[in-house]
């Protein structure tokens, strides 16, 4: 097979699977099957750099790297601020609020892995320590672009974030806007 029928093959899956979400809005469920309260750990890996963070008392600190750098200037660029910033733990809270609560479209589990949904490798990298360990990778986006892929490994769970949320997660690890 062709380099342009394997392109052509997955852009027919993705239309697919983007219509089976289209049509079966129904189906939702959480990202991460743990209370937002119970989480004491958050690491999040994007394009090299790692960040991760502990439950301290009511609030969160960074605890890799020890010297977290400034925030980026610019326009829509949120990197994570210094640890005494009050916007650090409002961001870490929210994004856990949102994963460990709210409903996202799913999709079969089974069928969503590999490159054709930007999960081999993916873009972003979240392991949440809870009550258990949970590694989540969000991937490329949907056809309607407004969405990215997630694959949570244990329970095997897939589906469909808002980009604005991913856009949040990644400004955890010094990512710029989410477009």
């Amino acid at each position: 097979m062709t380099l342009g029928r394997r392109a052509a093959a997955a852009a027919v899956l993705l239309a697919a699977l983007g219509l089976y979400y289209w049509l079966d809005t129904g189906r939702t469920t959480w990202a991460v099957p743990e209370p937002a309260a119970g989480v004491t750990k958050l690491t999040v890996e994007l394009a090299g750099a790692r960040i991760e963070l502990e439950r301290s008392q009511a609030s969160w600190r960074a605890i890799s790297p020890a010297a977290v750098a400034p925030e980026r200037s610019g326009p829509g660029y949120r990197g994570l601020a210094s640890p005494q910033s009050g916007e650090v733990p409002a961001r870490v809270d929210w994004v856990l609020g949102q994963l460990c609560r709210h409903d996202f479209p799913t999709l079969p589990a089974s069928e969503v892995s590999g490159p054709a949904f930007g999960l081999d490798p993916p873009a972003l990298r979240l392991t949440i320590v809870g009550a258990r360990t949970y590694h989540l990778a969000i991937g490329g986006t949907n056809p309607a672009r407004d969405s990215r892929y997630f694959r949570l490994e244990e329970p095997a769970r897939a589906g469909l974030l808002p980009r604005a949320l991913v856009g949040e997660i990644a400004a955890l690890a010094g990512g710029g806007p989410e477009h």
